[in-house]
């Protein structure tokens, strides 16, 4: 592991000032947690809540209520310190400290905390470090992963309820893996947390209200960017109530070609988004959806141009999912 936020780099004794307070909830939710340097583990967290500073105020956001956590930048001590000193020196008169100024900001262990920096740089009446400034840039974008120069200043928290941006306070975050035991996390070293208590919601679908192709029940759940979706559905619905129970569907779908012809006749739709793409949910669907927006129901008509009956009950679970 080139990048010293490598697991072993990352994990402290659990003795340290951490994020938040040190009582534990009565419930520890079960989290994955992405390093920066691409390692993973499977933790509960062992802080009862969250203190997170926005231009607002500061917000305490229970863990419970935690359905994913994007870290921005966290300096390690002093770091930023240097590394601004370092910048400044690449525009120092001395040959020598110019140059170690460069070799040090070209270091791979800190180069995702450079980055930013450099970026802000403004030196439009010194040439010289002008110069250095668009090489050193240039040389960490061909070596480092995007994903270690693309995070935000600004910490992310999602809930259930809303979504707050600022600075989480402290710099550990108690955790206790099942393999590792009680441990501290530098929030430094932290890219993403997600999991935490899942969120459901339950839905009666009407096969005789919503079938034609602008009938789509709304759900009012929203999907989110690298938001986990799974849907589990049971119930029948009879195509041609005419002659009652003779083409009775499930929510897979029938035999034949609905309305329309493109799926078949019953089966349970999902659409994300007014003009999201529509996908197959039948009686189960466990994925990570490309489209952002409101999820929407609907079950395909019968292919005889007559109303169905029959309704099918629909488990809705979402939660965040780390990206590998």
């Amino acid at each position: 592991m080139k990048y010293m936020f490598g697991m072993v780099v990352c994990l402290l004794l659990a003795t340290s000032t951490s994020v938040g307070e040190t009582s534990q909830p009565k419930k520890l939710p079960c989290f994955d947690v992405k390093l920066r340097g691409g390692d993973f583990l499977k933790v509960t967290i062992l802080e009862a809540d969250l203190t997170l500073s926005t231009k607002y105020g500061e917000l305490k956001i229970p863990l419970g209520d935690v359905c994913q956590i994007e870290f921005g930048i966290h300096y390690p001590p002093n770091l930023r310190e240097k590394i601004e000193s370092s910048i400044a020196s690449l525009g120092s008169s001395v040959y020598k400290e110019r140059e170690e100024a460069t070799k040090y900001l070209q270091e791979e262990d800190i180069e995702c905390f450079v980055y930013p920096l450099l970026k802000k740089v403004e030196c439009k009446d010194d040439l010289e470090r002008a110069k250095r400034v668009t090489q050193i840039i240039k040389n960490i974008k061909k070596r480092a992963p995007p994903e270690l120069l693309s995070a935000d200043e600004q910490d992310t928290v999602r809930t259930a309820e809303f979504t707050a941006r600022g600075q989480l306070k402290g710099t550990l975050l108690k955790v206790r893996s099942s393999q590792l035991g009680d441990l501290s996390l530098k929030l430094s070293c932290l890219r993403t947390i997600c999991g935490g208590n899942k969120h459901q919601r339950e839905f009666n679908v009407d096969a005789a209200k919503h079938v034609n192709p602008s009938d789509w029940l709304d759900t009012g759940i929203i999907i989110r960017k690298n938001m986990r979706l799974i849907a589990t559905a049971n119930g029948q619905v009879d195509l041609w109530p005419q002659g009652a129970g003779q083409y009775m569907t499930t929510p897979k779908g029938y035999t034949t070609a609905g309305k329309g012809g493109t799926f078949m006749a019953g089966v349970l739709l999902g659409r994300i988004g007014e003009q999201g793409n529509k996908f197959i949910i039948g009686e189960r669907y466990d994925g990570i959806p490309t489209d952002e927006g409101r999820l929407f129901l609907h079950i395909v008509p019968s292919p005889w141009n007559n109303v169905s009956m029959g309704n099918y009950r629909v488990r809705i679970v979402t939660n965040y999912a780390i990206v590998r």
